[in-house]
């Protein structure tokens, strides 16, 4: 027991003896646990959204694009941008071209202005969708449904909305006064 007492005498007299020393050492000691706290809540939160877009695929999907799905590098998307625009008839060669898919849909988006009336919303993500991505897609619709092959081969003016949007331009309008269908969630 002695010894230890006289441990706790000389380590806290040395404390005392070098106070810059023992403050820059625990300055040191919290900075480096905080670092590395930081990196571990960066990591798994990068984790968490890479699980959550391949999530939304389902178990059976496969994505060709032309830009990374998962964002890591930016000038990975720089590059990527300069790679050839993937067309309807490049889907089409996979379709044909891949006796083992049973569904082949594509997907286009751009990001663009809506207006209903007098209210407008920028950048809102429109997304173009073949008949068979309701098939593909893991997303559901909340009130309405997707558009049968029918009105796409008739290119019917008419679209689906995500919630947000249709509070913001469409509050109070019944899905009978427009032909659309709301609330897409992932």
């Amino acid at each position: 027991m002695l010894a230890i007492r006289d441990n706790l005498v000389q380590c806290f007299s040395a404390l005392r003896a070098h106070k810059m020393r023992a403050s820059l050492t625990m300055l040191g000691l919290t900075m480096g646990v905080a670092t590395l706290i930081t990196v571990m809540t960066l990591v798994q939160g990068a984790n968490v959204y890479v699980e959550q877009k391949i999530a939304n695929l389902g178990t059976n999907v496969f994505q060709m694009a032309r830009t990374p799905f998962a964002v890591t590098d930016f000038t990975i998307v720089l590059k990527a941008l300069k790679y050839k625009k993937i067309t309807v008839d490049d889907m089409r060669a996979v379709a044909e071209g891949c006796p083992d898919c049973e569904e082949v849909g594509a997907t286009a988006s751009s990001s663009v202005r809506a207006r209903a009336g007098n209210k407008e919303v920028t950048d809102v993500n429109l997304y173009g969708q073949t008949a068979n991505m309701a098939d593909i897609d893991t997303r559901t619709v909340e009130l309405g449904g997707f558009f049968p092959v029918a009105e796409v081969d008739n290119k019917a003016k008419a679209c689906l909305i995500a919630d947000p949007l249709r509070r913001q331009c469409f509050r109070g309008v019944t899905r009978s006064a427009r032909r659309c269908a709301w609330g897409m969630t992932s």
